[in-house]
């Protein structure tokens, strides 16, 4: 199952870049198509300085497309696993779009040719972008969220915790398969006192996981333990040294309000990384 998850891990961004080269490339071509043969545009935006060579703007594209690449690369909206709905993703799309055509046109200013690149051209591409991006994602959201509901590329996961917030992270994770999360069990701390994942798959507790990580390939922990079992954390990270797993914290308010660690929301889950794999 792990290997399968690391083959997935490259091969579903490496997919979604070549969908974003395929949209932007077609939505200059389908922009350049619409202001120069779409008989009904040409006639409210008559052409006074002639039709330019098609293969002009085609390779104007491809010279772009690696910057509009490393753009979104920088809004990291190549990572694996969104867990979101496309429209979550369509304000970054559009920024993201608006920084490259903001390039393209600076490009068209520096080089300073002689081919007559149309303004109308680029607000067409703005455009068309927008449209070509947003449908290209939602196919690759929609077979990544395929896969994981068939259980490929899935990571194995456990939660840490008993209260009522691993609760819900054990059941949602367990529900909603798209968010790429097999969870197999949880652990506890020594003494249970009040468990909510009472009668769900108990593991141990927590000074078993570094071989409960081995014998069952779990790949992440996701920990919820109230402020005063903190404590906790410190032997947890001391007895996993050296040992390739992900640990996932649920913060409380108080930790959200406090901690400079960047926060990441796993389908409607707020997570702090604090071991990276």
């Amino acid at each position: 199952m792990k290997s399968k998850s690391s083959k997935i891990e490259i091969i579903l961004p490496l997919l979604t870049i070549l969908v974003d080269a395929a949209a932007i490339f077609s939505a200059f071509l389908f922009s350049y198509w619409i202001r120069f043969k779409f008989p009904p545009f040409v006639k409210i935006f008559p052409i006074t300085k002639g039709i330019p060579d098609f293969y002009g703007y085609a390779e104007f594209a491809l010279m772009v497309i690696p910057i509009w690449l490393l753009v979104f690369q920088s809004r990291k909206l190549y990572r694996l696993k969104r867990c979101v709905f496309i429209l979550d993703e369509l304000f970054a799309i559009i920024k993201c779009i608006s920084i490259g055509i903001i390039f393209a046109m600076s490009l068209v200013f520096i080089l300073q040719g002689d081919f007559p690149y149309s303004r109308l051209v680029f607000f067409l591409i703005w455009v068309n972008s927008i449209v070509t991006i947003t449908f290209g994602r939602y196919l690759t959201l929609k077979l990544e969220k395929n896969l994981y509901n068939r259980n490929i590329g899935v990571n194995i996961v456990a939660v840490l915790g008993t209260n009522e917030m691993a609760e819900r992270i054990y059941n949602k994770f367990t529900t909603d398969k798209f968010a790429g999360y097999n969870v197999i069990g949880y652990f506890s701390r020594e003494n249970i006192k009040s468990n909510f994942l009472e009668g769900k798959n108990y593991l141990g507790d927590y000074k078993l996981i570094p071989a409960k990580i081995k014998e069952l390939g779990i790949e992440k922990i996701l920990i919820s333990l109230p402020s005063e079992e903190h404590d906790a954390l410190y032997d947890l990270f001391k007895i996993c040294e050296g040992i390739n797993v992900e640990f996932m914290y649920s913060p409380d308010f108080v930790d959200l309000m406090t901690s400079r660690l960047r926060v990441e929301e796993v389908d409607g889950i707020p997570f702090m990384k604090l071991k990276a794999v």
